[in-house]
């Protein structure tokens, strides 16, 4: 569908889509880019017609005009027509474009950003247009639904930042660095990640309601405030360098960062963040034709993508209710924690969520 008429594609423009951000770009500057082209691309579409006034003019200047709202008596004396004043629709020139400017400005459009990439990491980056964005943004918040990360990293370096963009402050080797070891290490500390979760979680880990729910899906950490690594996977190993895929929940980029020199410290060695790229937050995906790219932002292109995951977003993720709030650990000692699991919907029609992302945010 394409929206020609400008008042309509701004009512319209109330959602949450995903964008690419690209390295080295504040998401600041994203959110100004974005609503640039916003404005601009609005205010090329059809606008409203410009505003109407009324003014009284006399009867003998305006029995002759089409705008009047009376009909002059013409069988009336002159004298009295001069004297007859009659209420005409005139255009309100204060109202044109070339007085007031263009009729949308970057007031028209309020974006929020929901989970932020810092400056050097890259990839899908979900934004909300006005109250209605902003609203869907918190929910999703609250859900903490996970976010998958690709990451590049490379052994033998250490850095301030635990990234390549600052200063090497430290070399080791890393001949004696095999794809065996990478594993084992991965495996130990996403163990470790998922024990503190357990324990963390606020419930007593020999009861029965505990086992249950650690049957039913992932146990998150009572605290809003915890990292959690929940997945680790060596996807390529080209010494030094190496690929890794990593799911978290809560997340910060500096985290993750973090991680990779802890692995390379669990390896007798170091080990940097190369590249930091967000693969799918949620039902988002990179590889989606509807993430847009920074050029591809424009009106009709954000109403189509708005539209499709607000569908989505409505028939599974925001029906579904978060676990572990304050009052969950009442509700499971009176046995009612199945209404913390809520069923997933059966009719969902996203394609762009794996099981991995099913099972984990089945909450």
């Amino acid at each position: 569908m394409v929206v020609t008429y400008a008042p309509t594609a701004h009512k319209l423009l109330q959602g949450v889509f995903a964008v690419y951000k690209p390295s080295g770009v504040a998401i600041s500057s994203l959110l100004r880019e974005v609503q640039g082209r916003l404005v601009q691309d609005i205010n090329t579409l059809e606008q409203r017609p410009q505003k109407q006034m009324i003014l009284f003019k006399p009867a003998s200047e305006t029995h002759l005009t089409k705008g009047s709202l009376l009909d002059c008596d013409t069988s009336e004396p002159s004298n009295d027509k001069l004297h007859h004043m009659v209420p005409t629709f005139v255009p309100d020139w204060f109202d044109h474009p070339l007085v007031q400017g263009p009729r949308y400005n970057n007031d028209s459009f309020h974006i929020s950003a929901g989970h932020t990439l810092d400056v050097h990491a890259c990839g899908l980056q979900v934004l909300g247009l006005q109250e209605q964005g902003e609203e869907i943004l918190q929910k999703m918040k609250k859900l903490n639904l996970p976010r998958r990360y690709q990451v590049k990293g490379q052994f033998g370096l250490a850095s301030l930042t635990f990234g390549g963009e600052s200063r090497i402050v430290g070399k080791s080797t890393w001949d004696h660095i095999t794809e065996e070891k990478i594993t084992r290490v991965l495996t130990v500390l996403q163990g470790k990640h998922r024990n503190a979760c357990m324990e963390a979680s606020g419930l007593d880990l020999s009861s029965q309601q505990a086992y249950r729910l650690a049957s039913k899906g992932f146990l998150r950490p009572y605290a809003p405030t915890d990292s959690v690594l929940i997945d680790m996977k060596l996807t390529l190993l080209k010494l030094p360098e190496f690929i890794l895929d990593i799911t978290c929940i809560r997340e910060s980029c500096i985290f993750i960062r973090k991680i990779i020199h802890q692995i390379g410290l669990e390896l007798r060695s170091n080990a940097i963040c190369t590249q930091l790229q967000r693969q799918q937050d949620a039902v988002f995906t990179i590889h989606d034709e509807l993430t847009l790219l920074g050029k591809n932002v424009n009106v009709n292109n954000v109403i189509d993508s708005i539209n499709h995951t607000n569908n989505i977003l409505r028939k599974s993720v925001l029906k579904r209710k978060r676990y572990f709030a304050k009052t969950s650990v009442k509700m499971l000692q009176q046995n009612k924690s199945d209404i913390l699991f809520p069923e997933p919907s059966k009719n969902s029609t996203s394609e762009t969520v794996n099981k991995a992302f099913d099972h984990l945010a089945s909450s």
